[in-house]
């Protein structure tokens, strides 16, 4: 899967356009299932949106 990510990924990175606003995802902490979250963010940033990826088992604030 995260090969297909991989190669996905500098597509939707390439149009050049202004970003549309900013998300911060993750998954939260004794969750370390991250394909779900990788398809949500790549899927925002193809939507033009700025994605802030903290990762998997991140713990509360």
């Amino acid at each position: 899967m995260k090969e297909s990510l991989d190669l996905l990924r500098p597509i939707f990175e390439k149009t050049g356009a202004p970003s549309k606003g900013t998300v911060v995802i993750g998954t939260v902490e004794g969750d370390v299932h991250d394909v779900g979250k990788n398809i949500v963010a790549m899927m925002l940033q193809g939507a033009g949106l700025t994605v802030h990826d903290l990762g998997i088992d991140i713990p509360p604030a």
